[in-house]
């Protein structure tokens, strides 16, 4: 396969899998695991409930779990070339000292793309990205917790790749009242993802950037009154590759009752893709959780999906 087909694969596989990462490497990186977080908008860093290493590893820190293990799984609508899921798995353990380790891996795939090689010879090509994630949370004090993940990368398409890619952040959280009877809490983050060496294909060719992206955001949930909770959700993640700028501001609202059914809504801006509708539901049970979450995209090049996402904890 001649270096002109292997170059228009590879832009190819990246628009075809995510709409948003148009100029951008590895995809599997930039999508939103937490079908709850998703629902919302796919807001990031508020006290997440699963997928903690991909959400906010500092929740499994500040919270009571002892155990976590989640899945979820992304799909997109059916093409010529396949249809495109994301599969996702994470699980997280606390310690005594309220110190929190974390792993989790993705796989993005399900196409295969028609290529042609240097002699004129039909072929096709499956592109996938996977990721194995490690990471660790730390709370200083009761309100203020640090934490730091590792990403090995691997892509293949044409060509392959492979990336380390590492994050840090720090998350606040403050429980207040609101009024009488009106407990409340405010978890604040920032976290800095995905940041490495840049990436050859195959060790050849242009070095490109990883797709780091700085965020900020986090959640305030309401006792409004017994059994029932509101959470408003807001969150901004800005990418900063150069000639790859992009921004993403999501929000989002989740009414929990009983703290066994919840129903959420929220909308996401994307200054360079579509912007979408999310909506979503879930419920647990003596531990057990199931999510659903639907993106809806406004544009006619933006991309729906749904999510669905299972977890135990203890």
């Amino acid at each position: 396969m001649n270096k002109i087909s292997m170059a228009l694969i590879t832009l190819g596989t990246c628009l075809a899998m995510e709409v948003t990462a148009q100029s951008r490497i590895l995809p599997v990186l930039e999508a939103t695991p937490d079908a709850r977080s998703a629902a919302m908008g796919g807001t990031l860093l508020g006290h997440a409930n699963q997928m903690h290493i991909y959400a906010n590893p500092a929740a499994l820190a500040f919270g009571n779990q002892r155990f976590v293990a989640d899945a979820s799984l992304e799909a997109q609508p059916k093409t010529d070339d396949g249809r495109l899921m994301q599969y996702n798995f994470a699980a997280g353990y606390r310690f005594a000292n309220r110190s929190a380790l974390m792993a989790g891996m993705r796989y993005l795939g399900g196409l295969t793309v028609p290529a042609v090689n240097a002699v004129g010879t039909t072929a096709s090509v499956s592109p996938y990205d996977v990721t194995l994630d490690l990471g660790y949370a730390f709370s200083v004090t009761s309100q203020v917790a640090v934490y730091a993940t590792a990403t090995y990368a691997h892509a293949h398409a044409a060509t392959s790749a492979n990336a380390l890619a590492f994050s840090l952040g720090a998350a606040f959280q403050q429980p207040f009242s609101v009024a009488k009877n009106m407990p409340s809490v405010l978890n604040l983050g920032v976290r800095l993802l995905d940041f490495g060496k840049s990436v050859k294909f195959n060790d050849t060719g242009v070095p490109q950037s990883l797709p780091t992206s700085l965020v900020a955001g986090g959640d305030w949930l309401v006792t409004v009154a017994p059994k029932h909770n509101l959470t408003y959700a807001l969150s901004c993640r800005y990418f900063t590759p150069k000639d790859a700028h992009e921004t993403l501001v999501g929000t989002g609202l989740e009414y929990t009752y009983n703290q066994w059914v919840s129903a959420r809504v929220g909308y996401q801006f994307a200054n360079k893709g579509s912007n979408a509708l999310t909506v979503g539901a879930g419920g647990q049970l003596k531990g057990f959780k199931l999510n659903l979450a639907y993106h809806h995209a406004f544009a006619e090049y933006g991309v729906d999906a749904l999510m669905v996402g299972v977890g135990y904890a203890f």
